[in-house]
């Protein structure tokens, strides 16, 4: 005798998953957006005077004896000590020029892929 199963409710037995409510999110609304724009303000500002202003920041590391170190024992500004600090500015505008992309590639993929 074959049993009909047609007017018996479905159980669930934890196999399927129910449909979900989709989740919302706050979006932050207008305070985020102050929030955002009032940081991000005083940050152009101070990023963009180191990376505006190098050649005389650069000067003044010179006379300060920043990486004094590469030049051995000679009392003046050397060609390895200024090589030293163009390699600063070369890693802060690569870093300026890739960050967008980075920070894309880790919101796709994640952290761990970065």
């Amino acid at each position: 005798m074959s049993e009909d199963f047609t007017d018996q409710p479905i159980k669930n037995d934890g196999s399927e998953r129910e449909p979900e409510e989709p989740i919302k999110h706050d979006d932050g609304g207008r305070n985020g957006r102050r929030l955002l724009l009032l940081c991000a303000f005083p940050v152009t500002f101070l990023f963009a005077g180191a990376y505006y202003g190098w050649g005389p920041l650069q000067l003044v590391m010179e006379q300060n004896g920043i990486y004094h170190n590469k030049c051995g024992d000679d009392p003046e500004v050397c060609d390895a000590q200024t090589a030293a600090l163009l390699n600063v500015r070369l890693v802060g505008q690569i870093t300026i020029i890739t960050s967008p992309l980075l920070g894309e590639l880790s919101d796709r993929k994640g952290g761990r892929y970065v």
